[in-house]
């Protein structure tokens, strides 16, 4: 039977796509119906928390009185939607994608899905937060707040407590912030004991 969803997981900071395998392989277990998984690389390397070599979303541009630090974000998102462009041609309805990510990978699911129409199917937030760039760019793209419709995207936002990378604060902010950006149905949860990672039961909460 032809998959007719799909689910798209973006890598956080100094990640490749593949170690997002394992966890993506559990959601589609969970799924109802045949679904595809997606696991882009950003176009940037960058190292991870431990200097191995891997990708990013975006390059480290920090200044803001840089007029080009925000080039390599739209990169990206023109890259994001390009691979959902094909998968909707694929045969899978947009609503039927669900896009998420981990740490960063969740800060460019964010902008892809509040800035996209048609509206995608789901937004997941794993171990990332939101924070004023993502209101000040969805503000920017769309005049205002998220494209239309797209405040009826179901947003699952989850976080470990023991998180010292992306603080829990973050992450909590984060429900407040996608609230914010006209995001009517965010679900939040905490996991005791968990760092910067996705355990198991997240991604079954997911």
């Amino acid at each position: 039977r032809r998959a007719d969803a799909a689910v798209v997981l973006l890598h956080g900071h100094g990640g490749n796509g593949l170690d997002l395998k394992q966890a993506g392989e559990k959601l589609l277990a969970s799924m109802q119906r045949p679904c595809r998984l997606l696991l882009p690389r950003g176009l940037y390397v960058a190292a991870n928390l431990l200097g191995q070599a891997g990708r990013s979303w975006r390059e480290d541009r920090s200044d803001r009185c840089d007029p080009f630090r925000w080039d390599s974000v739209l990169r990206a998102l023109a890259q994001l939607g390009c691979i959902l462009d094909l998968v909707s041609a694929d045969g899978v309805p947009p609503e039927r994608i669900v896009i998420g990510g981990f740490s960063q990978g969740s800060f460019f699911s964010i902008l892809l899905a509040l800035t996209r129409t048609p509206r995608v199917g789901g937004i997941l937030v794993l171990g990332g937060a939101v924070g004023g760039r993502v209101a000040a760019f969805v503000r920017t793209m769309t005049g205002g707040e998220a494209t239309r419709g797209s405040g009826d995207i179901p947003a699952f936002v989850g976080h470990g407590e023991a998180d010292k990378t992306v603080p829990l604060a973050m992450g909590k902010a984060a429900v407040q912030e996608l609230k914010f950006l006209g995001v009517k149905h965010v679900d939040f949860k905490a996991y005791p004991g968990v760092g910067h990672a996705i355990p198991p039961q997240m991604v079954d909460d997911a």
